[in-house]
């Protein structure tokens, strides 16, 4: 094991990746996928996303997310998720898309932890059952 890869274990077993942990990703990282559009100017922005997870990242750290979206919470492509339980302030999550935890993105600051860290356990159920039902994953 090299260098490189002790410190991406170290990282990904230091910070929780698992199913409900918010992250902000920089916008370049989503656009790997080619549906995602980044607008004019905001390409060093960051977007929301929510870890669906069921394990620990495998030793490649791809983390399986739901990106942030603006659709309406009426929408049935997208779960609205209550970002805090201090707050009436809600994420909508939507889109599956990896995202590749390495250890060098994380010192660049390309991705970074929400402040809001997790969802709580009323959130994640809501999390589970719109996966379940809309992207037909089965998680234990």
């Amino acid at each position: 094991m090299n260098d490189h890869q002790r410190k991406l274990n170290a990282f990904l077993y230091l910070y929780d990746t698992s199913f409900g942990t918010l992250w902000w990703c920089k916008n370049y990282l989503w656009a790997q996928d080619k549906s995602f559009v980044i607008p004019q100017g905001k390409e060093n922005g960051y977007h929301p996303g929510v870890s669906i997870q069921k394990s620990p990242p495998p030793n490649n750290g791809i983390v399986p997310m739901l990106l942030g979206t603006s659709k309406k919470p009426f929408s049935k492509s997208a779960v609205s998720l209550k970002m805090n339980d201090d707050e009436d302030k809600f994420g909508y999550f939507g889109s599956l898309r990896p995202i590749n935890f390495s250890f060098v993105s994380f010192l660049n600051g390309d991705i970074t932890i929400a402040k809001e860290k997790k969802l709580s356990d009323v959130e994640q159920k809501k999390l589970h059952d719109f996966i379940k039902r809309k992207l037909a994953w089965k998680i234990k």
